[in-house]
């Protein structure tokens, strides 16, 4: 937007300085073009600033790359910069050391790499030479720029740098993938080009009218220069950052960061939100609450008997499966106290455990003999430890991977073999703790033949020299993860206002379903747990819910899409990394204003991809930060119920500041149209129209950014409906089509009719009813009173209205013949050109003074325009003010009377625009009358609208705290 105001404004520029070059009498013309080069430079800088924030997204690319390297070239050891690695090069690698490229491994040992930022895999993960798998992100012998070496050290084979890396590639997409632009900027662009087209329209009548009446040159230029700039109120873009930037303000005191000023309206416009889980919707604090050994069910309030072999074997193997490390420096402290460095789940375990048994004395006497960490694959982790005179293999993960390495269980103190009733009691006893939100890990062991595996023998990963089947199983452990304070009451929050929450985890469906259903993001009891293909929805139209395996994203089609994003209710459980942006994609192909929310590497394209990327500030990488629209500087979800708020507050603000602003267009507009038509003289001059539109209006334009809401904001639909529009394009070139376009001319046609073009989806910022109060009633009654004061002026000069048709062609100049006024008396040149003056300044002043009223009545959209209301926001009276002082400025001062080339009114030449101002809000009193009562459309009445939630979102209500570990005393 702000660059086509500065094109238009920097043409009209130049055409007002040929002026002056043609005839370099007329100065004003010179300080006119130099106005309007001074505001294109402002716009333009603007959004200059913009782009300029945008371009700082690589930044956060390049904080994950190292400066320096140790390189092997030519058989010597060098220490150069990342930036010059090449394909081929052998790097050297130690713990600590950030990866500078992606590599092959050619020899390793004992490397462990810390992937979360690009995978977001929170474990580290063991790699080495052997290649594992033929996907690059789970292959065992690639490292990957920008991850960390945890431990061990390596010697790689550069295999690919700088763009082609995967992190680069996500960086390339990430900055190269233009954002889409939001809802505002593209009604706003529309609606501009729509007033661009216009004013080329007129300002080419004025032209042709101008020329074929005789008119000077000068004054056809000046005329048509006029017409573009009455056309384009611009203020309107500085008047727009102000009102955004306020907002932001705002939204940043209730902890939402906004990094571009256009996502603010769009985060109140949004339809549907894909958030995470972990540490979004919930605490990320695991805690155990219990667990189940065949045949025994445990909890956390009751005491465990540790005298019991199984259980004291299980809290061992549970506790010894780990990769958590302990604060030494604190050994003699409580375990609830005490340091432990890890992933949140195990460091749950072992509080639990620690409680039970001494951690430091189990890690002593059984150190690790080798070590298979958890992976995104095998989804689970392994161990080798010597326990109790013999080498035991123990194996924790997903219930169900465990399960299939196993084939024994424990019963009544002896070993049987797995059969279908212990199958049939796993998967009750999973699906109903599951069922119930809490993360389930399995245990089981295996004792190795010492005559195999004696103490001492060297284990091997690569190739695996020990069994890792026909396990023991053990029992399950089970954690909570409790959802942070207010996130239920945010999420109904959301749901009230017609917004729908997905849940992108993951965790096992049943889990996913549970923590929805504490949270409130799946209400309904009847749930579709198929996939979509199987399923038809269309027969079971009041199940609004749904869980979807990650699995099943994959092989969805549209039709499958289409069947989902009519759901209210939606969870993706088991989901990949790549899963959320396909998610984002297909919701938005559904006419969805898609949110998402994120914090790591991976999540990067989907946050840009979105119409609005948010991302934590705390747990958030650098990537995601730069990728995202705004960022919640307190990582609390209930922050974006405040900004929901605040989206939608400024919307209805940023309406009322347009409706105002473009109501004296017709005004300015029929002052240069009628001098072109009729040659009378010019109510208005170019410097006066921009003074109008840039400094006189800005005040009370930008007031608005400080008005309450009329009703409860966020009891209501978004304005955007969720619907797929056929776009114009595709119509347009098939209505073309068939009548046989030449290919040339129909892409031509295409790309016009595109360019125009806004599809009808709900509220537009720039509807029917704002554009014919703006144009026809508001905007009529404020031309009205501009030309009562042009008028009045004229009978108070004496000028003889039989003189005006084409009396510009020889009165009203310089070096104009003397004129006879109505009194007989002889008004010379310089009397003209003060009348003229006069005209001037009385036709701008009446324009102000009418819409002083206008901003009263521009402050509710349903409400009547009067009541107590009228003096809640103290910016009006500033604005006004400030209007005054631009007013007095240009029309009263003698000094600038000589620039702008005015002269001081009649004191009569007020009365009209007062006139039309009460007229204004009288009118709009009846208006708004008959549409309470259902006419023109109609609007709610003030009796039935929702008390205002001027609060928002600031306090929400905490989680009342219960005994989370009822679920675990049941049988």
């Amino acid at each position: 937007m702000a660059n086509l105001f500065s094109l238009v404004l920097m043409v009209c520029g130049s055409l007002s300085i040929i002026v002056f070059l043609i005839d370099s009498n007329l100065w004003i013309n010179l300080y006119t073009g130099l106005i309007f080069w001074a505001v294109a430079f402002f716009n333009a800088a603007l959004e200059f600033w913009q782009v300029y924030s945008s371009a700082k997204t690589l930044e956060g690319f390049l904080s994950l790359v190292p400066s320096t390297t140790l390189v092997l070239r030519e058989g010597q050891l060098k220490d150069i910069s990342a930036a010059l690695l090449v394909v081929g090069d052998l790097i050297i690698l130690k713990t600590g050391n950030k990866v500078p490229a992606d590599a092959r491994i050619i020899w390793s040992d004992n490397v462990r790499v810390d992937n979360s930022s690009l995978t977001g895999e929170s474990e580290p993960q063991e790699r080495n030479s052997a290649c594992s798998d033929t996907d690059a992100l789970e292959a065992n012998n690639l490292l990957f720029s920008g991850t960390i070496m945890v431990s061990g050290e390596a010697v790689g084979l550069v295999v690919r740098v700088g763009p082609d890396t995967v992190i680069g590639r996500l960086a390339k997409y990430a900055v190269t993938e233009p954002k889409r632009p939001s809802q505002l900027e593209h009604e706003m662009t529309i609606f501009i080009r729509r007033l661009v087209a216009a004013a080329l329209l007129f300002g080419i009548l004025a032209l042709i009218l101008g020329f074929s009446l005789g008119l000077h040159v000068t004054d056809v230029i000046d005329a048509a220069v006029g017409i573009f700039v009455s056309f384009l109120p611009q203020g309107l873009p500085a008047t727009m950052t102000i009102l955004l930037t306020s907002a932001a303000k705002r939204m940043a005191a209730r902890n939402v960061l906004v990094k571009e000023l256009r996502s603010v309206e769009t985060l109140g416009a949004m339809t549907l939100l894909a958030t995470d889980k972990t540490g979004t919707l919930t605490q990320n604090k695991m805690a155990v609450v219990g667990g189940w050994i065949y045949g025994h069910i445990f909890n956390n309030v009751e005491e465990m008997d540790t005298s019991v072999g199984r259980i004291a074997e299980f809290l061992d193997s549970v506790s010894l499966c780990t990769s958590c490390k302990l604060d030494e420096t604190e050994g003699g402290h409580d375990i609830e106290e005490r340091s432990i460095f890890g992933d949140a789940t195990e460091v749950g375990i072992l509080r639990y455990v620690g409680k039970y048994r001494n951690l430091d004395q189990i890690f002593t006497e059984h150190p690790k003999e080798v070590e298979l960490p958890f992976n995104s694959t095998t989804k689970w982790h392994a161990i080798v430890s010597f326990v109790e005179g013999q080498n035991r293999v123990i194996l924790k993960g997903a219930p169900e991977r465990v399960l299939e390495k196993c084939s024994r269980f424990r019963r009544d103190g002896e070993y049987v073999a797995i059969d279908d009733a212990f199958k049939d009691e796993f998967n009750r006893k999973y699906e109903y703790f599951a069922g119930n939100g809490l993360r389930i890990l399995a245990v089981a062991t295996k004792d190795l033949p010492s005559d195999q595996f004696p103490q001492g023998f060297k284990f091997e990963k690569d190739p695996l020299n020990f069994p890792l089947d026909n396990l023991d199983f053990l029992g399950f452990v089970c954690l909570r993860d409790p959802p942070k304070a207010g996130v239920q009451w945010a999420i109904g929050r959301l749901r009230d206002a017609g917004i729908s929450v997905v849940m992108v985890t993951g965790d096992h469906p049943f889990t996913a379903e549970a923590i929805s259903r504490q949270v409130g993001i799946i209400s309904c009891a009847d749930v579709f747990r198929r996939p979509p293909s199987e399923t038809d929805i269309s027969q079971r139209p009041s199940v609004r819910a749904a869980v979807i395996h990650g699995e099943d994203v994959d092989s969805m089609t549209k039709s499958d899409w289409r069947r989902v994003s009519h759901l209210h209710e939606i969870v993706f459980a088991r989901t990949a990394p790549r899963h959320k942006l396909e998610i984002v994609k297909q919701f938005q192909a559904a006419g969805h204003i898609v949110a998402v929310s994120g914090d790591g590497v991976n999540d990067s394209p989907a946050l840009r991809k979105a119409n609005l990327g948010i991302s934590m500030n705390k747990t958030a990488s650098d990537v995601s930060k730069d990728a995202a629209h705004m960022i919640l500087l307190d990582d609390n979800f209930v922050s974006i119920v405040a900004g929901v708020f605040e989206g939608r507050l400024i919307f209805e603000n940023i309406k009322k500041s347009i409706r105002y602003t473009l109501t004296h267009i017709t005004a300015e507009v029929t002052a240069l149209l009628v001098y072109a038509l009729l040659i009378i003289p010019p109510p208005l001059s170019p410097i006066l129209l921009i003074f109008i539109d840039v400094f006189a209006e800005l005040g009370p334009a930008v007031s608005f950014a400080g008005e309450p809401p009329e009703y409860d904001l966020m009891a209501v639909p978004p304005r955007q409906e969720v619907k797929t529009v056929i776009p114009i394009e595709r119509r347009v070139g098939r209505f073309l089509r068939s009548w046989k376009v030449p290919s040339v001319l129909e892409k031509a046609l295409v790309k016009t009719a595109k360019a125009f073009y806004l599809p009808n989806k709900g509220e537009g910022l720039i509807d029917t009813d704002l554009i014919i109060w703006s144009f026809l009633e508001g905007g009529i009654i404020v031309a009205l009173g501009a030309w009562g004061a042009y008028v009045v002026t004229l009978a108070v000069e004496l000028v003889p209205f039989g003189i005006l048709y084409r009396s510009y062609l020889t009165y009203f100049a310089d070096n104009s013949p003397a004129l006879t006024l109505t009194d007989g008396t002889v008004a010379s040149a310089e009397d003209q050109t003060v009348i003229l003056g006069r005209l001037q300044a009385a036709y701008f002043q009446a324009i102000l003074i009418a819409q002083w009223f206008n901003v009263f009545v521009q402050k509710h959209r349903y409400r009547y325009p009067w009541g107590k209301d009228l003096f809640v926001n103290r910016m009006t009276y500033i604005g006004i003010f400030c209007a005054m002082v631009v007013c007095a400025i240009v029309v009263y001062i003698p000094a600038i009377n000589e620039v702008f080339q005015t002269n001081i009114p009649p004191a009569l030449a007020l009365a009209p625009p007062f006139v039309a101002g009460i007229t204004l809000v009288l009118y709009e009193f009846v208006r708004r009358s008959l549409r309470h009562r259902g006419k023109f459309g109609g609007i709610p009445s003030p009796a039935v609208l929702i008390k205002p939630d001027t609060m928002g979102a600031e306090k929400a209500p905490p989680i009342p705290r219960s005994r989370e570990l009822s679920v675990m005393e049941r049988p």
